[in-house]
């Protein structure tokens, strides 16, 4: 459903029922799709809990309806440790999403696509993420991203 049939069908009781149920059952997509996961870094330094730099998750006019992040894939953790992932859309870096995780010994480095729920995010926003850890060795994890559109 695009998003002019989004606006014309949003403003009755009815009509929101509709959408819900429309996005609810529509295709669950990933971001990147059929590439590689993107990796992002906690700061590196003696300060633990300290994000690290932003970087771009989905660029700019990519996801062309209005869409939310049900999921987040991660396909690599670097070291055991405590971490939060943050997200965050448009160009201003509103935050939409804090995700905390950990990684102990026994797992490999990948985990279960992790529950998200962000707010409705614009057609065309970007989307960028943030990473820290309760350890201050630059910790890396791999990410991919799960959305529905409206």
């Amino acid at each position: 459903m695009g998003s002019g049939a989004y606006k014309a069908r949003k403003a009755t009781a009815g009509a929101k029922v509709s959408v819900i149920a429309d996005h609810i059952h529509s295709v669950a997509m990933v971001y990147p799709d059929l590439d590689d996961s993107i990796t992002v870094t906690a700061e590196d330094d003696v300060t633990t809990w300290t994000l690290g730099p932003l970087v771009e998750i989905v660029p700019a006019d990519t996801i062309t309806e209005p869409f939310d992040i049900h999921f987040l894939f991660i396909a690599s953790i670097s070291n055991n440790s405590e971490y939060q992932l943050n997200l965050y859309q448009g160009a201003g870096d509103e935050l939409i999403a804090e995700i905390p995780f950990t990684r102990e010994g026994v797992q490999d480095g990948a985990v279960r696509p992790l529950v998200v729920m962000t707010p409705m995010i614009p057609a065309g926003a970007r989307i960028r993420a943030a990473l820290a850890s309760a350890a201050d060795n630059g910790e890396t994890v791999t990410i991919k991203v799960g959305y529905h559109t409206y």
